[in-house]
């Protein structure tokens, strides 16, 4: 089956097409889901939230393959799934910034199998990897979910024009509230320990 009729087929069955490419995009496939996401979600606005969901949940699923395969088979990974260049750059990201490599990597419009695979390959922490997937995928596909959900069709150049800004905002506010968790957990535990 080549690119065009799995393509094809996907549009042909729009929520099933939607999660397998999501899921296979997350962990060996070069296809990114938005070639049937957005059209199906221009097709039908009301449907936008519903898929970028679908493609969510799917993507999350799909890396966690992604990173057993990186954990599991890291030699090959690295050989054959991830090139060099890549690798080593995707090393340096996660040396500077940690897990916060994952969150944007989820949010690029890059296949994300290279990210899921790095985590794996790099053993990052797999419930921080998981949930700067889940926060990173819901931001990249209900960035264009909710607006066309919302306005139609005639919102995707806006979209497309403040995406990278609107990330940022999101980024910022995301690491503001763990912080500001972080501090009141650590609080909590002080308060607990001053008073035993």
């Amino acid at each position: 089956m080549n690119f065009d009729s799995i393509v094809q087929l996907a549009h042909q069955h729009t929520e099933w097409g939607v999660a397998i490419l999501s899921f296979l995009d997350a962990c060996i496939s070069p296809i990114l889901p938005d070639i049937v996401l957005i059209p199906a979600s221009l097709a039908n606005p009301k449907q936008a939230i519903h898929l970028a969901l679908i493609a969510t949940v799917a993507a999350t699923l799909g890396s966690f393959l992604g990173y057993f395969i990186g954990h599991q088979f890291s030699e090959y990974a690295q050989r054959k799934v991830i090139p060099p260049k890549n690798m080593e750059y995707i090393r340096n990201l996660v040396d500077k910034y940690g897990v916060w490599a994952v969150f944007w990597g989820a949010m690029a419009p890059i296949p994300y199998k290279i990210v899921a695979i790095s985590a794996g390959v790099l053993r990052l922490n797999f419930w921080l990897f998981t949930i700067a997937t889940v926060l990173g995928r819901a931001k990249r596909f209900l960035m264009f979910g909710i607006p066309i959900y919302w306005f139609g069709p005639s919102v995707l150049p806006l979209v497309h024009k403040y995406m990278k800004q609107t990330a940022i905002i999101m980024a910022v506010v995301m690491i503001t509230g763990l912080a500001y968790w972080y501090y009141r957990r650590r609080s909590s535990i002080s308060k607990r320990n001053l008073t035993l």
